[in-house]
């Protein structure tokens, strides 16, 4: 059925349905006045609801209209000998066939444009100044009062720490009880066991421990401290006059301009201008009975040397191939698909299958 015979018949319905609708409603008010109201209400409702639909349909039908027309303006190059473009034109037998999007053609061209025209520039050359310097008496000459300090030096002593004295001390050997016993071990023992120290007595207590009567030696140590040299006193110095040298700068030459062209500036501008749009095309595509996983191995490894997504090559055709092999084709410029590889695509890669 034709899009016209569509329009047609659409348009009758409608009109048969609003006059049916409407004659309804002019019956119902003849009838009674109460339940005429209600009635034409409800058959206003209705109408409405066929005037929604009828619209719905009239948009459906200018889609339809679009897509004809769009079409219809698509260029298809039909070969000679073909009445119909659903089916290749003249097949081979052993090779599988595509409709393939044909790239839209470009041609860019180069062209000179003038990006700034020219002109003039005015500077400004600024004065010149030499410099000169000036001195000058900041602080007249005085004098000061300054402090010597004291002066001292560092003096050791050797004085007593402890005292001699004599102590008692447990000795060596056991006596019998008698005073003044040595005991076992002798007075050798004694002198072994304090040396250093004199034993003047001895003696033996009642638990049979001999007692020493030792003489401890006095103890001395060194002490340093500082003994005054030369006392402080204080002396006048002169404090001389200062001075500071103050730069000043003299005009030698007074600010001018000076007048520069300036040459036009171009711009070399490459445009791309598109001189033919996509279309459809019956082209031989890469059958499936050639996708064996060596080939597809073989098609995989040369994809991913062309600078798209890289595929796993594992022999597998999957969505990941198709997509390299689609951006392949893009960047060629060679027909591409969405669910076949053309064998255009494959001859460029440099394959044979």
């Amino acid at each position: 059925m034709t899009l016209r015979k569509i329009t047609v018949l659409l348009a009758s319905a409608t009109f048969m349905v609003l006059t049916g609708c409407a004659q309804q409603a002019s019956q119902s008010t003849e009838s009674a006045a109460a339940p005429a109201n209600a009635e034409l209400q409800e058959q206003k409702r209705k109408l409405a609801m066929l005037e929604n639909e009828l619209r719905q349909r009239d948009r459906e039908l200018a889609n339809m209209k679009m897509e004809t027309e769009k079409a219809k303006s698509m260029p298809a190059p039909v070969p000679a000998g073909m009445t119909s473009d659903l089916l290749p034109p003249n097949p081979r037998p052993g090779e599988c066939y595509a409709r393939v999007i044909i790239p839209a053609q470009y041609k860019t061209t180069t062209r000179t444009v003038v990006k700034k025209p020219a002109g003039e520039r005015i500077e400004i050359v600024p004065a010149r100044y030499a410099p000169s310097t000036e001195r000058i008496l900041v602080k007249p000459a005085s004098t000061k009062l300054v402090e010597v300090p004291a002066e001292y030096r560092s003096v050791t002593e050797r004085v007593l720490d402890q005292p001699a004295r004599t102590e008692w001390k447990i000795g060596t050997g056991r006596g019998f009880g008698g005073a003044g016993a040595v005991g076992y071990g002798g007075a050798s023992a004694q002198v072994e066991r304090f040396a250093g120290s004199k034993v003047l007595s001895t003696r033996t207590n009642d638990t049979g421990e001999v007692m020493c009567l030792v003489e401890i030696p006095a103890t001395y140590k060194s002490i340093t401290k500082q003994v005054l040299v030369k006392p402080a006193t204080t002396r006048v110095i002169e404090v001389p006059a200062e001075y500071r040298t103050v730069e000043t700068m003299k005009l030698v030459q007074p600010a001018s301009e000076r007048r520069i062209a300036i040459p036009e500036v171009t711009e070399t501008v490459t445009s791309t201008e598109k001189t033919s749009n996509e279309y459809l095309e019956w082209r031989p595509v890469l059958c499936e009975i050639n996708m064996t996983p060596q080939n597809v191995s073989s098609l995989q490894a040369a994809l991913n040397k062309g600078g798209c997504e890289p595929c796993k090559v594992d022999g597998i055709m999957g969505p990941c191939t198709l997509r390299a092999a689609r951006c392949y084709a893009n960047k060629k410029g060679l027909p591409s698909g969405e669910k076949y590889i053309s064998l255009e695509v494959v001859r460029a890669l440099g394959l044979k299958f």
